[in-house]
């Protein structure tokens, strides 16, 4: 698997494989996705080839992407002839173990990227068994054409699973809380939309600034975080009143419940 040359195959046309291959296409070529579903397949374009049977990307490919539901990887997978491959596995819950056993495959990568893919900044979680090290080198770069490439042990994937794999929801859902608050008040749409983008993108990078890589630890991040909050707040203000309702409704303890759900559901399907 040379760094400057892949053929990248996809089984799975879904919105995670959209979004990865439209990443991947601005740089590489030679994209073949499978579906069985024609629908599926209008939505990836010219550079892309495209297929009702999964052993033609197979074929055309010396790096498999398999983006199928878990459920439904023992049929999609069935009779195909993956020797010589790098399989790369998007699939929740899905070991190594698991994925070897499906696929026969020597050289194995679990990943979980997100959503984000489709603007190039997903966080990508990935373990992997049999490859070299300069195998591992290339898939790292390959990863990081959609996002940041981290190497993790598999068995924190069901936790990245449930904390970045499903993350963007959550936020999607934080934000539609703030659209809202504007439609009440009648803004138009556009003005909401830079109001509460700038308000999310500005905090984000503003917490990133004060926490860091440099932070110790997790009691000095939350310090920081109760910190930052509290700057905002004046006594008798109106960001005070906000924030005592949100923790007077677990604001914290329901986004936090809301992903630990998640990680719970990743490990379930793990253990199936």
């Amino acid at each position: 698997m040379k760094k400057s040359n892949y053929n990248i195959g996809f089984i799975g046309g879904g919105n995670m494989a959209g979004a990865i291959v439209g990443a991947l296409g601005k740089k590489k070529t030679r994209l073949t996705v499978s579906d069985p579903d024609a629908d599926k397949l209008k939505a990836f374009g010219n550079g892309c080839v495209t297929a009702a049977d999964n052993a033609v990307a197979v074929a055309n490919s010396d790096v498999i992407f398999l983006c199928v539901k878990p459920q439904a990887a023992g049929a999609a997978l069935q009779g195909l002839d993956f020797s010589g491959k790098t399989v790369v596995s998007i699939m929740a819950g899905v070991t190594i173990d698991k994925l070897a056993a499906l696929t026969g495959a020597q050289k194995i990568v679990r990943v979980m990227p997100n959503l984000n893919a489709n603007l190039n900044l997903s966080f990508n979680a990935y373990c992997a068994r049999g490859l070299t090290d300069e195998e591992l080198a290339s898939v790292a770069e390959l990863l990081t054409e959609f996002g940041t490439a981290a190497r993790v042990d598999e068995q924190k994937m069901d936790a990245v699973t449930g904390i970045s794999g499903s993350g963007p929801a959550f936020v999607f859902k934080f934000f539609e809380g703030f659209l809202r608050e504007c439609e009440r008040n009648n803004f138009a749409l556009d003005s909401a939309l830079d109001m509460c983008l700038s308000v999310i993108s500005g905090s984000a990078a503003n917490i990133s600034s004060k926490i860091g890589k440099a932070c110790p630890d997790y009691k000095t991040a939350f310090g920081t975080i109760e910190s930052a909050v509290n700057s905002v707040c004046s006594k008798g203000g109106t960001t005070i009143e906000g924030v005592k309702f949100l923790d007077e409704n677990n604001f914290t303890a329901t986004v936090s419940g809301a992903v630990k759900r998640a990680v719970d559901r990743a490990k379930e399907l793990s253990a199936l």
